[in-house]
């Protein structure tokens, strides 16, 4: 037990627990979580930061002077032990600024150890150029998919109403972050006895889809229905995503029936396919001739979440609940995956409905939900907070393949990408040398300068763009790290002729 006060801890009386006293204590620790006397998190992110340093110092380690392990192996290392544990005891916490940058600075300062980047070099090229992102921003995902998760469960308005009124803590600011970014919760269907129909996400003979012609994958499919699906109903479904678009379609060629919708609202390419398949169940609703059917997919996940969809979104349980209606009123539901463009022509047909449900005059859809693809609208939301603009603004970057160069000449590149070397013009922001001039033709001493102007590096210029593979194209066209234009995508150079 703590006390915010040090005199009240002398003279009130200790909690007694069964006949035993719980002493005051200074400091306790509750799920992993240290909490002093003052009912501060200071002691937890002090012994976080301490533990986190020194496993990255273990990690450091694996590297082995460049004869070891790759630096992202490490890195991988060090968010398994060290990230991990601050992902676990800090999301649902309210920290102040100070301390999540604290808590950055330790998780930056690991990322450099195994780089070879120095300790101030930029804080959005560096998490950048190594795929990284804040444990601060991290940790905003993971306390957003948590009250995210607690609303799916349906059990927990009641507390997540009582969250949003407390305004001033951590997760009521996280509950109303939540409502506004996805709007207020829509409402599940009732619980209800679900029985799943008949589901098979394989195909016999089809081990991998990759390693099988499309003409055998025809023939599978083929035999698929003609053996087991006989006299059915056979529903083709597709969904169709875009970057601000989705849509779903399916096609019932017997019957025959169309049916297609644009979703209102950014989703994923589950969120697609179980909207197709909630029109499927639509359709042979609408049909009630209709007793035995089979619904063929190209989405694997769709047909693995329909098998328990108690803890699913709310499209999910409709879906589900829309198949389990359909087996009660007699008609017999089995649904298969089939592979996508291989050119079996029910898919085919579905796939065009689905894309061409993006157009803005097909009707939207009124039971898919913000809700239903909350991970990606919530991704995106902490995807756009990233210090890197790049990142944020989700531009393709062009990344360095380490397997081509020893670890030396991967920290040169890596160096240079980040806007780390030590030319004279940075070590006179940082350090303040006599001199921040080119001694060769008396300009700023840039990095820029010296690949692109220089006269002096005209020979080793000359041999980085005769040589093999592709050269430093951005350096041709004058956007290294510090101009206007810059823009790092480009492959690595040579790294003998930067070391020139």
């Amino acid at each position: 037990m703590v006390h915010p006060t040090s005199a009240a801890r002398r003279w009130t009386p200790p909690l007694h627990l069964d006949g035993t006293p719980l002493p005051w204590r200074k400091s306790v620790r509750y799920l992993g979580l240290t909490i002093d006397a003052r009912l501060t998190r200071g002691p937890a992110v002090k012994e976080l930061r301490s533990q986190s340093a020194l496993i990255a110092s273990l990690a450091r380690r694996f590297l082995a002077k460049g004869s070891g392990c790759s630096p992202a192996f490490c890195l991988r290392i060090y968010e398994a032990a060290a990230t991990a544990k601050a992902l676990y005891a800090l999301p649902l916490v309210g920290l102040s600024r100070a301390q999540w940058n604290a808590v950055d600075k330790v998780h930056r300062g690991a990322i450099g150890q195994f780089y070879g980047l120095p300790r101030n070099s930029p804080t959005a090229a560096t998490y950048a150029d190594t795929h990284s992102w804040p444990v601060s921003l991290r940790a905003m995902l993971t306390a957003l998919n948590h009250i995210e998760r607690m609303q799916r469960s349906g059990t927990c308005g009641d507390l997540l109403a009582h969250l949003k009124a407390q305004t001033r803590s951590h997760m009521g600011a996280a509950v109303n972050q939540l409502y506004k970014l996805l709007g207020p919760p829509p409402r599940f269907p009732p619980p209800h006895q679900y029985r799943p129909p008949r589901i098979d996400a394989v195909l016999p003979g089809v081990r991998s889809k990759r390693s099988t012609p499309h003409c055998a994958l025809r023939q599978e499919v083929a035999s698929k229905v003609h053996q087991e699906f006989a006299g059915h109903t056979i529903v083709y479904t597709d969904g169709s995503v875009r970057e601000e678009a989705a849509g779903a379609a399916c096609i019932a060629p017997s019957l025959p029936a169309v049916r297609q919708l644009r979703l209102n609202t950014p989703a994923s390419s589950l969120t697609a396919e179980l909207a197709a398949i909630s029109l499927a169940a639509d359709v042979l609703a609408a049909n009630p001739a209709v007793t035995r059917a089979a619904i063929l997919t190209d989405s694997r996940a769709s047909l693995q979440a329909l098998h328990s969809p108690e803890r699913g979104s709310r499209l999910l349980r409709i879906a589900a609940l829309k198949l389990h209606l359909l087996g009660v009123r007699g008609c017999n539901i089995s649904m298969q995956w089939i592979p996508s463009h291989i050119g079996v022509d029910g898919n085919e047909a579905a796939d065009e409905l689905a894309r061409a449900a993006l157009h803005p005059t097909v009707p939207l859809s009124r039971i898919v939900t913000p809700y239903d693809s909350a991970r990606l609208a919530l991704r995106r939301f902490v995807t756009r907070l990233h210090p890197d603009p790049r990142v944020a603004s989700a531009t393709a970057m062009t990344t360095i393949d380490t397997t081509r160069f020893a670890r030396a000449d991967y920290v040169l590149l890596l160096r240079l990408r980040t806007g780390s070397g030590w030319t004279h013009d940075r070590l006179r922001r940082h350090r303040d040398p006599p001199a921040a001039l080119c001694a060769q033709c008396g300009s700023a001493d840039t990095l820029e300068h010296i690949l692109c102007v220089c006269p002096a590096s005209s020979r080793e210029r000359l041999a980085l763009q005769q040589g093999p593979g592709p050269a430093l194209q951005c350096a041709e066209r004058g956007t290294l790290p510090g101009s206007a234009s810059h823009q790092p995508d480009c492959r690595a150079p040579p790294p003998t002729a930067i070391h020139q």
